[in-house]
């Protein structure tokens, strides 16, 4: 308890104060904000982390689809880039056989060039900008009609089908056939 004396001792006021329940109290109350920060800090640092996630996943699948097709790419267009270098040296060092050599280099260009549209068209197809175009096929004459079209440098393709109706894109199919012929 504190009192307030004037000089002619008359008291003037007083004034009771219990400091250990305030202390206490004032503790409390600190801890119970410092806790409180904690938990908010940590459930804002949670949401920031899975709000993130979700932000950077469409981000991470682009890259993925994008070094997958780089990597077909390199692969696909690496021996006909070589067999093309090849014709090419052929073509300068043999005066005999250039005229040969560029029809083939022409025909090697050609094949690239659908080769590149190939991936191109997959990598559309895996990014969902483009859409397959099914329709009802006959597959042993789809099959027929592509091997006619198809240069065999004097080789004879003979197909033995049945008839079979698929559902199928006729631009991919064609690739498909041809790039099987054509490997083969």
């Amino acid at each position: 308890m504190t009192a307030w004396v004037t000089d002619s001792g008359a008291v003037r006021g007083a004034s009771a104060t219990d400091t250990a329940d305030d202390q206490k109290s004032h503790r409390e109350l600190t801890l119970l904000l410092a806790t409180g920060c904690a938990v908010l800090l940590s459930l804002s640092a949670v949401a920031g982390h899975l709000i993130s996630g979700r932000a950077i996943r469409p981000a991470l699948n682009a890259m993925q689809q994008q070094e997958a097709f780089l990597a077909d790419a390199a692969h696909d267009l690496r021996t006909p880039v070589a067999s093309l270098r090849l014709l090419a040296e052929t073509a300068m060092s043999d005066d005999t056989s250039r005229t040969t050599a560029l029809e083939r280099t022409v025909r090697l260009a050609t094949r690239m060039g659908d080769l590149i549209d190939g991936l191109l068209t997959r990598a559309r197809l895996t990014a969902g900008v483009a859409t397959l175009a099914r329709e009802p096929l006959r597959l042993d004459q789809f099959v027929e009609a592509v091997v006619d079209e198809t240069p065999t440098d004097g080789h004879r393709i003979t197909v033995d089908a049945e008839p079979v109706v698929v559902d199928a894109d006729p631009d991919l199919l064609r690739r498909a056939v041809t790039n099987l012929f054509t490997n083969a």
